[in-house]
């Protein structure tokens, strides 16, 4: 499983609100017969606490979406179902910079099967290692 940006394999997922910049989620599920997912988020204070915002408060799209980039390796060894889902796209936006998790969970029985943290930042700081 991996949750970074798109350009940037394996590097933070860290992006910078109001830009072109997406995250790319990618995870495998052992089995063919796998129920709909879909992936939701929850923003959090800087100390990642629940900031108990509602999602309408910090996305502006679909409360959840789809996780409809799908294909099944038939690779060598068992068979199992690769997932892929990018965002901010076009139905699903945030509005608030700030520290958040992302939920692949099942839509018919909201039971999560996984939760990244991912942060979106202002870019109004510049930092630099000396």
């Amino acid at each position: 499983m991996d949750l970074s940006p798109l350009q940037r394999p394996g590097d933070a997922p860290i992006i910078q609100i109001g830009t072109d910049a997406k995250l790319n989620l990618r995870f495998d599920v052992l089995e063919l017969d796998v129920p709909v997912l879909a992936v939701r988020f929850k923003h959090f204070q800087p100390d990642w606490q629940d900031s108990g915002l509602p999602q309408p408060m910090f996305v502006k799209g679909n409360v959840y979406e789809i996780v409809s980039e799908q294909q099944v390796n038939n690779a060598m060894g068992p068979l199992y179902r690769s997932y892929s889902f990018q965002f901010p796209n076009k139905n699903l936006k945030f509005k608030l910079s700030g520290n958040y998790s992302l939920e692949v969970f099942n839509p018919n029985t909201n039971e999560v099967w996984l939760r990244l943290p991912f942060f979106i930042h202002e870019g109004t700081a510049n930092l630099s290692l000396k």
